[in-house]
């Protein structure tokens, strides 16, 4: 069955194709699979989809769909691109006020990118990066994972930190409750 749309679908003319391209954005539905995994809120999703550029480079095959709504700072609210040569596919959400920039990398293995029948990808999610990173990218650059250790060991000493806080507020709680309960007993006495 699926054969057989994929056959049928690859008869139509490019224009056809397009059109039915067309319609798929005009669908805002439709266009937030692209940002499926950034779990982003639908009613910004239908918004931020009425102007859409989208860029095929013919030449290094890459596609980029990016949402003509604008933050505060000027960049775009989404961006989505995908390289089918390396398997590399990008989904970058971004908050109005700009503070704030998620990105989702996805390794793709590029045979699924280029056939009809393509299987979900094995998603990175790095919610606090400015920059994604792809497995391609740690392969050629360590040290993109000293600094992603480097926030982890961040992230680490605060949390010990607010757990010794409490500890400390336990104890001081306890001995405040002590020293009351023995003043109590000395008055009585």
């Amino acid at each position: 069955m699926e054969q057989q749309l994929y056959n049928e679908f690859n008869q139509l003319t490019l224009k056809q194709k397009l059109n039915m391209m067309l319609e798929d954005l005009q669908n805002a539905e439709s266009l937030g699979e692209l940002w499926a995994d950034s779990n982003v809120d639908p009613s910004l999703l239908s918004k931020s989809f009425d102007d859409v550029t989208m860029v095929f480079d013919t030449v290094t095959g890459a596609v980029d769909v990016v949402s003509d709504l604008l933050n505060d700072k000027g960049q775009p609210m989404f961006e989505w691109q995908m390289t089918p040569k390396t398997g590399e596919v990008v989904e970058i959400s971004r908050d109005q006020a700009g503070k704030s920039e998620k990105t989702v990398n996805k390794d793709v293995d590029p045979i699924e990118l280029t056939s009809h029948t393509a299987q979900s990808a094995s998603t990175t999610v790095f919610p606090h990066a400015n920059t994604g990173v792809s497995l391609s990218q740690l392969m050629r650059d360590p040290t993109v994972l000293s600094l992603e250790w480097q926030e982890a060991e961040a992230q680490r000493d605060i949390a010990f930190k607010i757990m010794y806080f409490f500890i400390a507020l336990v104890i001081v709680t306890f001995l405040t409750l002590y020293a009351y309960f023995t003043i109590v007993q000395k008055s009585e006495a």
